[in-house]
């Protein structure tokens, strides 16, 4: 007789989902500021820069706490995706705002997901 609980929501391909997105958005933004974002500050630094410095380092210090603490990690990436896809459209330019803003929301949000499935599954085990 087999022992094994058949659960009836796996909730690990959603936490693999969001850190797997997670991971792959902010090494683009890494990328970005590698290629693109130093290149700007060493010319000058103004008050633009800092901000979108300031923007784009935040959902990256979001996704490394949600190693720690997924769902305050997750709200900063939401924050600062939100934050980053203000800036952008405050700056006119709806594509740069799509490429950087909305995945960091999706991503925060699929951590969102996976910490609503893991307390809906804790509370059906109750």
């Amino acid at each position: 007789m087999s022992h094994h609980k058949k659960e009836p929501h796996n909730i690990r391909p959603f936490k693999l989902l969001a850190q797997s997105f997670g991971m792959f958005v902010c090494g683009f933004l890494v990328l970005f500021l590698l290629s693109e974002g130093f290149s700007d500050t060493r010319k000058e630094i103004n008050y633009n820069v800092f901000t979108l410095l300031t923007f784009i380092l935040l959902p990256l210090a979001g996704y490394i706490l949600t190693w720690f603490n997924e769902k305050s990690g997750a709200g900063i990436m939401v924050i600062g995706g939100i934050l980053l896809f203000g800036y952008f459209m405050k700056e006119l330019d709806i594509k740069m705002a799509l490429i950087f803003g909305i995945p960091l929301i999706i991503a925060g949000s699929l951590f969102f997901l996976h910490i609503i499935k893991r307390t809906a599954l804790q509370h059906t085990k109750l």
